[in-house]
C-alpha cells in the first residue's frame, strides 16, 4: 500500500510545487519517529498515517505576502479547506483531547481549522472516513469516506489535473488565490480582497 500512497502524493505534491507554490510551502518537514510514537499512545497510527507522516509532518499555515485581509490560510488546501495534521496537532483535535474518554478506534488526519469534525483514518482497515462518527455534518463538498488514504489522496490528483472526479462539484471547486490552493464555489467566492480564479472553470 505504501507504493500506492507514494504514487498518489507524488502526483498532488508535484502539482502544489509547479501550480501552488504557497500551498507547497505550507508542508511540514518529515515526523521523527518518536513523535509518531508519542501520537500513538493517543490514537491507533495505521500504516498508511504512519507512512505519510514520514513524508511530511502535515502542513502548517503563515502570513501570505500581499494577504493583508488574513484570507488565505496556505495550509487549508485539501478539499473543504481542511488542513493535513501534524503528528502534534492530532492529539489536539477535540474527539481526541478528551483523555478520559476510551481510545478512539481511529487517529485524526485532515480537518478545518476548529478541528471540531474532520476526516480520520480507520485503525484497521485504514479507511478515511469521518469523526466524530454521529453527526458529522459534511464542509462543502468533501465527498463520502474513501478506503484508503491513498485512495483519497488520488481523487484530489484527479480534481487538481483534470477538473474531474468525486471530490469536484459546480460549487466545490479547485483554483488559485496568492499562489495558495482553495476550494471555492465559483459563484460565491468567498474571499473579499484576495483574487480567486478557478483552475478548470
Amino acid at each position: 500500500m505504501s507504493r500506492e500512497i507514494a504514487q498518489a502524493w507524488d502526483r498532488v505534491e508535484r502539482w502544489l510545487a509547479e501550480n501552488a507554490p504557497g500551498s507547497h510551502r505550507s508542508l511540514r518537514a518529515p515526523a521523527a519517529g518518536p513523535d509518531i510514537d508519542r501520537a500513538g499512545e493517543y490514537v491507533p497510527v495505521h500504516d498508511d498515517l504512519r507512512f505519510l507522516l514520514t513524508v511530511h509532518d502535515g502542513a502548517e499555515g503563515y502570513e501570505v505576502e500581499g494577504d493583508d485581509e488574513g484570507e488565505v490560510n496556505p495550509a487549508a488546501w485539501l478539499p473543504g479547506g481542511y488542513e493535513w495534521l501534524s503528528s502534534e496537532r492530532m492529539l489536539g483535535v477535540p474527539a481526541v483531547a478528551l483523555r478520559g474518554v476510551p481510545r478512539p478506534d481511529w487517529a485524526p488526519w485532515a480537518a478545518p481549522g476548529d478541528a471540531e469534525t474532520g476526516f480520520g483514518i480507520d485503525a484497521a482497515t485504514g479507511q478515511v472516513r469521518r469523526f466524530p462518527d454521529e453527526g458529522a455534518a459534511p464542509v462543502g463538498s468533501v465527498s463520502p469516506e474513501f478506503r484508503s488514504i491513498a485512495a483519497y489522496l488520488g481523487a484530489v490528483a484527479e480534481a487538481l489535473e483534470s477538473g474531474t472526479g468525486p471530490l469536484v462539484t459546480p460549487d466545490h471547486q479547485p483554483g488559485i488565490a496568492l499562489g495558495c490552493l482553495l476550494w471555492e464555489d465559483p459563484e460565491r467566492v468567498s474571499l473579499d480582497e484576495a483574487e480567486w480564479r478557478s483552475l478548470h472553470g
